[in-house]
């Protein structure tokens, strides 16, 4: 046991006297204690609690070498130890004329819960909000410019115009103009020397709201105008054509007239020649491109109408309205022309 502290501790082995200090302060302090005659008073107190100080450290001392194997009974025996620490420690104090601090109560740690805590839960997510803007509300006023369809020769302000779109300024109306124009001649029939476009001053009299949007204006000019007139019946009759097992005969019949389809679109009084080696539908029937465009009154134009409308439509036409007729049919135009305009291609004008 140090002569100083009081602690146990043990002797290491070598040769010379056994040490009284556990460690070369305490003998320092001892020596200069025994040299001033300080810390005697000290020393003898803390001789008197040796037993106590040396059992108190041992119980801390297995507290602390497996603080995990820790059971209820060590935590008792340390908190023990801690007071009688600090008894010893007024004791030595109080003869040395200090203060003793304040008693120390130990708390003892509480068990583990054997259950699991719950899992933290995470903030929610600030919900970002969209400011969507104003929706650009359009002026009820009438634009200053339109883009007339009327006929060539005659005024804008003919009875017969037609006001098509409406723009803000008079550049934009004669670029509507020219390219309404271009779609017209090309997709038109009998109804493209009839009518042409020109940018106007709008009138005071003309109110907003009565052309239509670009795209709708487009649209309308791409479409077939099929004027029909009255008392004006149409029909085709296929026949076989003697002589020729692989060529077929589709005449035209216009009240009591009869003519051959395939000379009055080329110039040739003979059939139509089947090919039915070929996947496509309109090879199975040559004649379909013939029998659409005729329907429309396109035949004896000058120069040829191009309708692109209509060439991208002959395969569906051969085999949603001429496969299932058989071999020997009569079908007429106003069929033709109802397929025609419900697939949006072409609009009937019908008879004034």
């Amino acid at each position: 046991m140090c002569g100083w502290c009081g602690a146990s501790f043990t002797a290491p082995n070598g040769r010379g006297p056994t040490p009284r200090y556990c460690r070369p302060s305490h003998r320092q302090r001892a020596f200069e204690a025994r040299r001033g005659g300080r810390g005697a008073p000290a020393t003898s107190a803390l001789h008197d609690h040796d037993g106590t100080l040396g059992a108190a450290l041992d119980r801390l001392a297995v507290a602390a070498a497996s603080p995990a194997e820790t059971t209820g009974s060590d935590q008792r025996s340390a908190a023990a130890g801690y007071r009688e620490l600090h008894k010893a420690a007024c004791a030595v104090l109080a003869a040395s004329g200090r203060t003793a601090p304040p008693a120390i109560t130990p708390t003892t740690p509480r068990p583990a819960d054997p259950t699991p805590s719950p899992a933290p839960v995470p903030p929610p997510t600030p919900r970002t909000t969209t400011v969507r803007p104003e929706p650009v509300r359009r002026t009820t006023q009438p634009k200053p410019w339109i883009v007339v369809q009327h006929h060539p020769g005659s005024d804008t302000t003919d009875p017969d115009a037609r006001i098509v779109t409406g723009h803000s300024t008079a550049r934009a109306a004669q670029t509507a103009a020219r390219q309404l124009g271009q779609l017209w001649d090309r997709h038109q029939g009998t109804e493209r020397p009839r009518w042409t476009f020109t940018a106007a001053a709008r009138p005071d009299a003309i109110l907003p709201g009565e052309e239509l949007s670009q795209q709708a204006a487009r649209q309308w000019a791409q479409r077939l105008q099929v004027p029909v007139a009255a008392h004006h019946h149409v029909s085709y009759q296929k026949r076989p054509l003697p002589g020729w097992p692989h060529a077929v005969a589709v005449d035209r019949l216009e009240g009591t007239y009869r003519e051959s389809l395939n000379g009055r679109w080329h110039r040739d009084t003979g059939g139509y020649h089947l090919r039915s080696h070929t996947p496509r539908p309109r090879d199975a029937h040559p004649y379909a491109a013939n029998l659409l465009f005729d329907a429309c009154e396109l035949a004896y134009l000058s120069p040829v109408a191009q309708c692109p409308q209509l060439h991208t439509v002959i395969d569906d036409f051969a085999a949603d309205i001429l496969d299932p007729l058989g071999d020997t049919w009569t079908l007429d135009a106003d069929t033709i022309r109802a397929w025609l305009e419900q697939r949006q291609l072409i609009t009937i004008i019908p008879p004034q």
